[in-house]
């Protein structure tokens, strides 16, 4: 266990059934505010106890990270590489490369007859390779193709799926490495990602909270996690088109917090683990200093709980919170205007936490111009 951080345990499982348990010799991970658990990279030096080859096939397994008793990140594991010597093998990635369910849009083959045939749309059925879902979780893909025969897109569609329903796994030689080094090196995303390979089939018109139920309810997450909500109202109309543009659940969900609420205030949305499973948070932003501030950094450089002199622990600071920055003079100035006009007030965006103690804060002013952007479909969202 490494001195410096005892408390940091990480356990890895597949389906409730553990597969490692163990305190890491290198970790950080990365937390937003639009996303929440976002990914973590994870370092053992030696085998952990397990050998090389079940570290390889832990792709999709359940990552937990615990700083004593609290879950301060929760995801998969993406991609695992181990080092032997002057041999690296690379196994992954889950969310970059792989695909286990599978439809076409296509068109039939015109013919100059006359009249003409054929240039018809069709959308297949999905086809699905469902050992690899058990494993590995669902993931989608939609192939947008020109005219083709239908024989042409069975044979693509099942060819995809020989090609990407299981990880891909690649090999380095290194003439020069250490002949005796062994290593396990693991980066992990959080559930949210699955989100991103989940198509939107919704068609919704409700207000946002509704809505992001609606498309959460749409999705299924692996290894026996408990998935919950907690998603607060938001009276803002929203229109989903399923299909339209063949978007992910991902895509419309960020469509949504984009908008904020008919106040102009920001939302958020993320995946925070918990020692059961998933929690998805949809929230409003706290717009008044008195309610808003969770951490207060001080002249000297120190990170406090806000109103107290209370120290924050570093791998516990979670994006989507407020935080005053007080590099001058040390005083808390007036606290009557609206924090999103108060130029000491940041709105933490991303967490960028690396064992044992540091801690790299992103963030800055919410724009209310960039929601009345998102409400006309500019800007990129």
């Amino acid at each position: 266990m490494p001195a410096h951080q005892p408390e940091l345990k990480i356990i890895i499982s597949r389906n409730d059934a553990v597969i490692w348990e163990g305190y890491p010799d290198g970790y950080n991970h990365t937390i937003q505010a639009v996303g929440g658990d976002w990914q973590a990279r994870i370092k053992i030096n030696g085998d952990g106890g397990i050998s090389l080859s079940a570290w390889l096939n832990a792709i999709g397994a359940d990552v937990t990270v615990y700083a004593k008793t609290d879950v301060i990140w929760r995801g998969v594991v993406d991609t695992v590489t181990t080092t032997n010597g002057r041999v690296s093998v690379t196994n992954g990635s889950l969310f970059g490369q792989m695909t286990n369910r599978v439809r076409a849009l296509y068109q039939t083959v015109r013919y100059n007859t006359n009249p003409p045939i054929g240039g018809q749309p069709v959308q297949t059925d999905w086809l699905d390779d469902k050992t690899s879902q058990d494993i590995y979780g669902i993931l989608e893909q939609i192939v947008n193709g020109g005219e083709a025969l239908s024989s042409e897109i069975d044979n693509l569609l099942a060819t995809i799926l020989k090609d990407r329903a299981y990880p891909k796994r690649s090999v380095r030689y290194n003439s020069s490495g250490a002949g005796e080094t062994v290593s396990v090196n693991i980066e992990a995303k959080g559930y949210v990602h699955y989100l991103t390979k989940k198509m939107n089939t919704a068609v919704i018109d409700s207000t946002a909270n509704t809505a992001i139920q609606t498309l959460l309810d749409l999705v299924t997450l692996p290894n026996n996690v408990i998935f919950s909500y907690n998603l607060e109202e938001n009276s803002y109309q929203i229109k989903v088109n399923g299909y339209e543009g063949n978007r992910t659940i991902w895509d419309e969900i960020r469509r949504i917090v984009a908008v904020g609420s008919t106040n102009g205030n920001k939302y958020l949305f993320q995946f925070k683990g918990t020692p059961n499973g998933i929690t998805a948070v949809y929230r409003q932003v706290n717009n008044t200093p008195q309610s808003g501030f969770d951490y207060h950094l001080k002249p000297d450089g120190e990170l406090k709980v806000f109103g107290s002199n209370d120290p924050v622990p570093v791998h516990n600071i979670r994006a989507g919170r407020w935080l005053l920055v007080d590099t001058d003079t040390g005083e808390i100035q007036a606290m009557d205007a609206s924090i999103r006009l108060r130029s000491n007030a940041v709105f933490v965006e991303s967490v960028q936490y690396t064992m044992p103690d540091s801690v790299q804060i992103s963030g800055g002013t919410p724009e209310v111009s960039t929601m009345l952007m998102a409400r006309m479909g500019l800007g990129g969202v």
